[in-house]
């Protein structure tokens, strides 16, 4: 696999529904209005997430309908996607042998954790990047990448997910995925995102080895409405880095009774 491609997949990782979604990071300054309450998931995932600071001084991670590679930031107050990730894979492979093997997947988080050190475009604070040793995972398992049916939802609006200060955002549903861990079914509702699919999500390894509030992870097309949902590549939102974000909570019918040990654990 091509060093470009790794980085551009490197890249979907980091941004907040990895960068082929519709949700977008706000950098910080940028105005928003607040919800006129917070239901209880809400106030937990803030809480989790400590005190949060005013609204105008806070970035929003939604998701973004633009492909193309961003400028680069040049102040704290740009806002827009970071990292976002071009339309099509430069490597030219199907979605098949785009696949993430362990090897991959391991150097895609070291490349990650390069990216989140080093780049102007980091969730972390000079605070935080200056004691940075790394982002902390599960080890790659098998076990936890699946081949799934998308179950397609009927035509409608876009559907309200709360974020974690109380805010709204708006993602169309594709419809449900499901599927079974340790012989136990789950399903989870995912959301569009070009040909990919956006899936915020909690499970029973959440506010214990996991951020609180929940990950995400992307679901890759195979032909139809087949696709590849593999947890390894599960990733935090940038909420769980510090409060300088805004981001999107998996709606309650998100929240898996299974534990998926895979991906990206808690921060802090």
């Amino acid at each position: 696999m091509s060093n470009d491609f790794m980085m551009t997949r490197i890249s979907s990782a980091m941004s907040l529904s990895s960068s082929r979604t519709r949700t977008r990071c706000t950098s910080r300054r940028v105005r928003a209005t607040r919800a006129p309450h917070r239901p209880i998931a809400v106030a937990a995932a803030a809480a989790a997430a400590n005190t949060l600071p005013p609204a105008d001084e806070r970035r929003i991670q939604t998701l973004s309908d633009t492909r193309s590679p961003p400028a680069r930031r040049t102040s704290s107050a740009a806002a827009g996607p970071p990292f976002d990730k071009p339309r099509d894979d430069p490597s030219g492979l199907s979605p098949q042998a785009a696949r993430l093997s362990p090897v991959d997947v391991r150097e895609l988080r070291r490349m990650k954790d390069e990216l989140f050190a080093s780049s102007n475009d980091s969730p972390l604070t000079l605070e935080q990047r200056a004691t940075f040793g790394g982002l902390r995972y599960f080890d790659p398992d098998p076990r936890y990448r699946f081949e799934v049916t998308l179950d397609r939802a009927e035509p409608g609006p876009p559907e309200e997910i709360q974020t974690n200060d109380g805010r709204v955002q708006r993602l169309g549903r594709a419809g449900t995925l499901r599927f079974e861990v340790d012989g136990r079914p789950a399903s989870l509702v995912a959301y569009e995102r070009g040909g990919e699919l956006f899936i915020p999500f909690r499970d029973a390894t959440s506010d214990g080895d996991t951020y609180g509030a929940g990950r995400y992870v992307e679901a890759h097309p195979l032909g139809g409405d087949r696709y590849e949902l593999d947890f390894n590549t599960a990733y935090n939102p940038y909420c769980a880095y510090n409060e300088n974000w805004s981001c999107p909570l998996p709606p309650r019918s998100n929240w898996l009774a299974v534990a998926i040990r895979a991906g990206e654990k808690a921060f802090h």
